[in-house]
């Protein structure tokens, strides 16, 4: 049974669609992944941080919530630093290799 449609109008089947999930999945640069994941844990502190504040509201009956929120807070801030260090890296490590690959083309012209 050919559930989902590709960007070309052709019908596909569960098999079709995961294989095809499969290879765009492992075609996903670490850049792409980082900037994924940046985003995703942005949403994820402002959930906690809702959570949070509703819990304050409702301390003395949700109090443990509270404690398991701030501390979740604390070490999704500590990933998302570490997310985005890596993001800065990977940018910086791009730019080194497209400027070597600029200058060898140079080289090779000349």
């Amino acid at each position: 049974m050919k559930v989902w449609t590709d960007k070309d109008g052709n019908k596909l089947d569960a098999k079709q669609f995961v294989q095809r999930w499969k290879e765009g999945v492992s075609k996903v640069t670490p850049l792409q992944q980082t900037s994924s994941q940046l985003f995703f844990t942005w949403i994820t502190l402002v959930g906690i941080t809702c959570g949070i504040i509703l819990t304050a509201y409702m301390f003395s009956t949700l109090w443990w919530v509270c404690i398991i929120l701030v501390a979740a807070f604390g070490n999704t801030v500590v990933t998302q630093i570490g997310l985005y260090q890596r993001y800065l890296a990977i940018v910086n490590i791009e730019r080194i290799l497209k400027e070597r690959e600029g200058e060898h083309e140079q080289e090779s012209t000349a």
